[in-house]
């Protein structure tokens, strides 16, 4: 679960200063259900003599206070427990699924395909099949090596193609046509194909390309905070309410760095 925030910016006239002077701080603090997941919340709060009531918002967030979605430009002070969230599996789910769509659309010979997956955490295990019918070779780089085991089992005796995993990246990966790399790390410079990855810099040789125009399913559109960004939204809801299909989503478009 998490907590959304939204602050009232409706500036304190000379009464409602008066007024603050013998009440608390107006939070509020509302559940929100969502379709085949857990809730999140809603926080909301009134500018409290002059300036954002963080300590009372901070109670309110209580356990969550470390998971918390904030508009643009709202950033609480530093003493404060509270957290911005962002996602980090599922911008990797995203890419890598923007990858195979980009890869199937250019309908290239799978014989003369190689594709290699940087993978650290074995966030994307589950989704690595679909890349079998598109390549002839799949490599894998992961520092969770034995979590590409039973996948590569699997895929040696159902489709004869052998997964290649190793720990670290080697010379082997520059005759990829494809690397796939969320952070874009450890891609040597020299890399001659097209990257896929979330780091928007230039490459020496490659053509770099990252994923463009998210757009948030109509069936979680209209929990959607205001003010929200709703890539984080959407990365919390996988992340933190186990909204799992949403991990099969993709950017609307692709662009080149």
């Amino acid at each position: 679960m998490f907590v959304a925030f939204e602050p009232d910016e409706k500036k304190e006239g000379a009464f409602d200063l008066l007024c603050d002077l013998f009440r608390e701080p107006l939070v509020r603090k509302q559940k929100i259900e969502v379709p085949g997941a857990l809730p999140f919340y809603e926080i909301s709060a009134k500018a409290y003599r002059g300036r954002c009531p963080w300590e009372a918002v901070e109670n309110a967030a209580g356990a969550l206070r470390t998971r918390m979605l904030l508009p643009p430009g709202i950033v609480p002070p530093e003493e404060s427990g509270l957290l911005p969230f962002s996602p980090s599996v599922f911008c990797e789910r995203l890419l890598f699924n923007t990858a195979v769509h980009s890869i199937e659309k250019m309908r290239l010979d799978p014989c003369r395909v190689s594709v290699t997956l940087f993978d650290e955490n074995a966030y994307l295990v589950d989704l690595v099949q679909s890349l079998v019918p598109l390549a002839f070779q799949i490599r894998v780089v992961t520092a969770c090596v034995a979590a590409y085991e039973t996948l590569g089992e699997y895929l040696l005796e159902k489709f004869g193609i052998s997964l290649v995993v190793s720990a670290r990246s080697d010379d082997s990966v520059l005759s990829s046509t494809f690397i796939i790399s969320a952070p874009g790390k450890n891609v040597p410079l020299v890399f001659p194909g097209i990257l896929f990855t979330n780091r928007k810099e230039r490459m020496m040789n490659a053509v770099v390309m990252t994923g463009e125009d998210f757009e948030l399913p109509q069936k979680y559109a209209p929990l959607l905070p205001e003010k929200i960004d709703p890539l984080t939204f959407a990365g919390a809801l996988y992340e933190l309410c186990g909204a799992d299909d949403l991990g099969k989503l993709r950017y609307k478009n692709t662009a080149a760095i």
